[in-house]
């Protein structure tokens, strides 16, 4: 099983002449602006790794860590953000450079609010990943937001109505709900 621990910062890439260049199997973390991508990058962790931010568009390029196994990438946040609209585009075509050009991006973890049903920029992003050709697995995150009588029923109708077919996990990065099963189906694809 892949371990998390002892994961180290490597760099910010603003653009792609920035990526790494590894042998390692990557795994990115990937969705909205403010679902929690650095904050389940650092559940897995089990220390504060990844900077999180109260604001949406905290992370402003592709953060690369890695450890002696494994090397992760936290992406920046699409959709809403307080930042330009130029950024936002600019951060757009890095994400989409990013999936074209790394052969050994294993897995794409994509975070998505409990809270929050599929827009038309989920479905963009699907249509990347299917386009690129990436495994992915849906982590449904801020679970822990939800009343735990409509839990199953609210997820459903937010999200897996949209995508009824794919692996998903549903975590709260907040009480560290769905860290084991998390770490486990990430081991399966990578």
């Amino acid at each position: 099983m892949i371990t998390f621990k002892k994961l180290n910062f490597l760099l910010s890439a603003y653009n792609s002449t920035q990526f790494i260049s590894s042998s390692k199997k990557e795994i990115a973390f990937s969705g909205r602006s403010n679902v929690g991508k650095s904050s389940i990058l650092n559940m897995l962790c089990g220390n504060d790794v990844a900077k999180v931010g109260k604001t949406p568009g905290r992370t402003q390029a592709i953060n690369f860590f890695e450890n002696n196994s494994i090397m992760l990438a936290d992406l920046p946040g699409y959709g809403y953000a307080k930042v330009s609209k130029e950024l936002i585009r600019k951060w757009g075509n890095l994400i989409e450079e990013y999936l074209s050009k790394r052969e050994n991006l294993s897995l794409i973890v994509w975070i998505m609010d409990a809270r929050r049903k599929v827009d038309e920029l989920d479905l963009q992003f699907m249509e990347w990943l299917i386009h690129y050709d990436k495994k992915f697995l849906i982590v449904i995150n801020k679970v822990d937001k939800l009343p735990k009588n409509t839990k199953q029923q609210q997820i459903k109708k937010n999200i897996l109505s949209r995508f009824p077919k794919v692996e998903y996990v549903l975590t709260s990065a907040l009480s560290g709900e769905g860290k084991s099963e998390l770490s486990r189906k990430i081991s399966l694809f990578t």
